[in-house]
């Protein structure tokens, strides 16, 4: 399906409005974009997923979610980390400057 084609209307889904999403039977009924803002290369994604059978759907769909959660933990713990880490940065510069530092020597790994 290309970017501007409407999806086909599979069992009644009279009396959306342009814009909405509707499931009708398994089909999404796409009138307008998906989702406003949506990008066509992941609404090419969504297409393409929705031929599958619903078993692989569903672990695909979970698959994304559990990934979209974990970005969503990392950033979180990375922002709250913040403080400890430049704590840690101001520690190894000022053992640097210190002189309480060696030259890592790779031969001796």
């Amino acid at each position: 399906m290309e970017g501007g084609a409407l999806w086909r209307l599979a069992g009644n889904c009279a009396g959306h409005m342009p814009g909405q999403i509707a499931q009708c039977g398994l089909v999404f009924v796409r009138l307008g974009r998906i989702i406003k803002g949506m990008t066509q290369v992941l609404e090419k994604a969504i297409v393409e997923v929705s031929k599958l059978p619903p078993d692989e759907q569903d672990r695909i769909g979970q698959w994304l979610l559990t990934e979209l959660a974990d970005d969503r933990a990392w950033d979180e713990k990375f922002a709250a980390s913040q403080d400890a880490l430049e704590k840690l940065a101001d520690n190894a510069v000022a053992e640097i400057r210190a002189g309480q530092v060696e030259e890592l020597d790779l031969a001796k790994l």
